[in-house]
């Protein structure tokens, strides 16, 4: 990651919350620093061709937002360790009750484990969607 990236956030605990999803993206979901594009204030991570999150350095906190474009995989209601998650309500799917896409800000180390929940959810639901693609060919 580029000092550029950590320069814009206070604390040591926000660039641990911000290396702590990179290496999760890296290490279990295997998303290399090709898939990853960095500019001042943020990271861009796609996955098989589309936007899968956006990691994004403030001064009090990291915002990540992940989907849409892999399907409704997150609940309404979804209980996730972070200051603050919003369910991105136009991304709704009426049928499931499920959101394509989630914005979480994030303040602590101990918001790590619900970022790197919520990419695990996406992951699997974009796993999922690819493979239903491959199976219609």
């Amino acid at each position: 990651l580029t000092q550029s990236v950590f320069h814009s956030m206070r604390g040591e605990t926000l660039h641990t919350v911000m290396r702590g999803i990179v290496d999760h993206l890296q290490t279990r979901h295997g998303l290399a620093a090709d898939a990853m594009t960095v500019s001042r204030f943020r990271i861009t991570v796609k996955h098989l061709g589309r936007r899968l999150a956006v990691i994004k350095a403030k001064p009090e906190a990291v915002e990540l937002t992940l989907g849409p474009g892999f399907g409704a995989c997150f609940r309404r209601n979804i209980k996730l360790s972070a200051e603050e998650i919003h369910v991105d309500s136009r991304t709704l799917d009426r049928a499931t009750g499920r959101a394509e896409a989630l914005r979480l800000v994030l303040t602590k180390k101990a918001h790590i484990a619900g970022a790197t929940r919520a990419i695990d959810i996406l992951m699997k639901s974009a796993i999922s969607s690819a493979t239903a693609r491959a199976s219609r060919r």
